[in-house]
């Protein structure tokens, strides 16, 4: 992604960047939407990562 000479119009660099930046995007997206579907299916988007259920922040327990 680095033009280190200067040596590129800054259009052409710009767009160069841009499609490395969708390319980036597009691997995690397939690499991460498989998980995502698997956590939605499981219900454990509302679930802390260990399984116990998430926290309330500001909450004070009994007692």
């Amino acid at each position: 992604m680095d033009d280190p000479d200067g040596q590129e119009p800054r259009e052409h660099y710009e767009e160069r960047c841009d499609d490395e930046v969708d390319a980036v995007l597009d691997e995690l997206q397939e690499a991460l939407y498989p998980a995502a579907l698997d956590l939605r299916e499981n219900g454990a988007h509302s679930q802390h990562a260990r399984g116990a259920p998430a926290r309330r922040r500001g909450v004070l327990p009994n007692g």
